[in-house]
């Protein structure tokens, strides 16, 4: 079945500001049990000074928490492997052992991840697509409130371009989910008027960023159904709003459309 990827990024500026009065992330949390973890090896500096370790399955393979450090023996580097790829959370740390970046990895691809200046406060939350490309950003200034954004929150869909008639059509979408806002997901099917008819799905964008969730196809009657992201600030008591459509038709076909 053929697949079709729309990419969605473009320098759209939308205004609100999001409270970053939270603590940051906590470096000791991962996404990912330690199953199957046999063995933790360790490479040294030649001075003999930790500069790595690792924690190896038992088929020998990188599975476990890694974890890397500069010469002076502070942490560098700290995430998540699976068979030698990145996968979930990863924080990376400045030579003073101030937290850098802290990120979510899917199968070796950073999903999403935020940038902190050197006195600690947050300077970027930065969404990245299925290759990796930056899609979406928020810059904060010096005090932690929203300075500017580029791009669309849903900045990424994947789904079919045919879909066999009594088949359901799967689809997965990308959508920004900044720190400290509230981030909502609801698909509806529209009637012939363009009312919402129904709720498909209610639900949020999980920490790779990802909606998901499929519906049937009627061989006997178009359909359409509305994709809404509700991005929302408490502290500001402001929201930003996102929607996409998907058509389905009674030959099978599908098409996009943003409103």
């Amino acid at each position: 079945m053929k697949l079709g990827y729309i990419y969605l990024f473009s320098l759209s500026l939308f205004f609100w500001s999001c409270n970053q009065s939270i603590n940051k992330p906590d470096r000791n949390r991962n996404l990912t049990n330690l199953k199957n973890v046999d063995i933790t090896r360790k490479w040294y500096y030649e001075d003999s000074t930790l500069r790595k370790e690792q924690e190896i399955n038992k088929k020998g393979e990188p599975t476990g928490v890694y974890k890397y450090f500069y010469p002076s023996g502070v942490l560098e580097d700290s995430a998540y492997l699976i068979k030698n790829e990145f996968h979930g959370s990863r924080y990376e740390f400045d030579e003073n052992g101030n937290l850098s970046i802290f990120s979510h990895y899917w199968r070796n691809r950073a999903r999403n991840g935020l940038f902190y200046r050197s006195d600690n406060s947050l300077n970027y939350y930065r969404c990245y697509g299925y290759a990796e490309d930056l899609l979406f950003l928020i810059e904060y200034d010096e005090s932690g409130r929203f300075k500017r954004s580029d791009g669309y929150p849903i900045y990424q869909w994947i789904g079919d371009d045919i879909v066999k008639i009594g088949k359901k059509f799967k689809q997965e979408l990308l959508v920004a989910n900044p720190p400290h806002c509230k981030t909502k997901f609801t698909a509806y099917e529209l009637d012939e008027k363009g009312q919402k008819k129904r709720i498909l799905i209610e639900t949020e964008p999980d920490v790779f960023n990802r909606i998901r969730y499929g519906v049937e196809q009627d061989p006997n009657e178009d359909k359409r159904y509305l994709n809404v992201v509700e991005i929302y600030d408490s502290t500001t008591q402001k929201s930003i709003e996102d929607k996409m459509m998907i058509r389905f038709y009674k030959s099978g076909k599908t098409s996009f459309e943003r409103l």
